[in-house]
């Protein structure tokens, strides 16, 4: 598996562990409300986990990546990794 680390982030491609802790983000009402949807229930979160494990359509290595605290191993969000090309 790929993981991309930083000094205190591990990054790494979602994987069904990490339901619980993707369902417990996205019943934040703090963190989904710039969603229209709002928050997400367990069904709602597998259908995107689901989604996001598969890749970009385009790009399959990129997508919804697991944002993981180095030191103590807690997954505290996710993150994009999007292809972005840039004029100039």
């Amino acid at each position: 598996m790929l993981i991309l680390e930083t000094p205190r982030l591990l990054l790494r491609r979602l994987t069904d562990d990490d339901l619980d802790d993707l369902h417990a983000l996205y019943q934040e009402k703090e963190v989904r409300k710039f969603f229209p949807e709002g928050t997400l229930d367990r069904e709602q979160t597998q259908e995107e986990l689901d989604w996001h494990k598969n890749g970009h359509p385009e790009h399959p290595d990129l997508g919804l990546w697991a944002t993981i605290h180095k030191e103590s191993g807690k997954f505290i969000g996710r993150c994009g990794l999007l292809p972005w090309t840039i004029d100039g």
